[in-house]
């Protein structure tokens, strides 16, 4: 596609074209800010009509404008959607996990995800058997910040989320193996509403936490279709292998009737971007 092609189909939404030229942005500006023009014009097309039950929206639960940083570049800023039902914080559990102080990207690198995110809150709105997300990809790219995110939008759609840092609670039960708290926490995990494991794959990985602690969770929410979403570094392949290996043994028949249950449970899907911690 020629320069001029691309302004032109830039130039064909009216308040974008009105935002350039109240602005005096030049057409090399408009050229190298292609992807967020690009992105608003997707963002305010899937905000008609809206009615605030499902956001379709690459950020969940907020509207985008576009205004110029000092340097004269164009960003695309993000408020707060006025329709988006109101969090409610008491039916989001969040174990052993801190909010890093990050700011991230909206691009179109997260285009799909949050796409097939909204599938998933709207079949799970219609009652229907929806399948999570295993959401892998490098270190940094945000997956744990987006997830998080969205759960606090499955919230605000009346739903319960159970949301936990993967090697914190494996040394939480560790920690508190021999005593009747252990089963309570257990349960607690089976039966949440919607359940997200952070960072799986980062944990020290042993027989007991592999075969009496996930693979039951895993195999109870898979008896009751309860849906359930994982982030890791580790691609399916790579995560087999890590549950395959032990300190003192390997054994991939077990690796692999956990891998069915999170297959079943969930898709698959890469988030490539940039480290936003660097």
């Amino acid at each position: 596609m020629e320069k001029k092609d691309i302004i032109n189909l830039i130039l064909k939404d009216e308040e974008t074209a009105k935002f350039i030229k109240d602005n005096k942005i030049n057409d090399d500006e408009i050229i190298n800010s292609f992807a967020k023009l690009s992105l608003y014009q997707a963002n305010k097309k899937a905000c008609l009509n809206c009615d605030g039950s499902i956001c379709n929206s690459d950020a969940f639960g907020l509207r985008s404008y576009l205004e110029l940083d000092q340097n004269g570049r164009i960003r695309i800023v993000y408020e707060d959607c006025p329709l988006v039902k109101v969090f409610d914080p008491n039916n989001l559990e969040v174990m052993d996990y801190t909010d890093p102080d990050i700011t991230i990207e909206m691009n179109k690198a997260r285009l799909g995800l949050l796409k097939r995110l909204n599938k998933f809150s709207e079949n799970y709105k219609n009652g229907k058997f929806a399948k999570g997300i295993y959401l892998y990809g490098p270190y940094g790219v945000g997956k744990s910040l987006i997830i998080l995110n969205y759960a606090k939008q499955l919230v605000s759609d009346g739903s319960k989320v159970l949301f936990t840092y993967y090697p914190d609670l494996v040394r939480r039960i560790q920690s508190m193996f021999g005593t009747g708290e252990l089963e309570s926490l257990i349960l607690k995990l089976k039966k949440a509403d919607i359940l997200i494991i952070d960072d799986i794959g980062r944990e020290a990985n042993t027989p007991y936490i592999r075969d009496e602690i996930l693979g039951p969770i895993l195999q109870y929410r898979c008896d009751n279709n309860l849906p359930m979403f994982m982030t890791s570094n580790r691609e399916f392949d790579l995560l087999e292998k890590h549950l395959s290996e032990t300190a003192s043994s390997v054994d991939s028949v077990k690796a692999k009737a956990i891998m069915a249950r999170i297959k079943y449970l969930m898709d698959e899907y890469e988030l490539v971007d940039k480290d936003y911690r660097n």
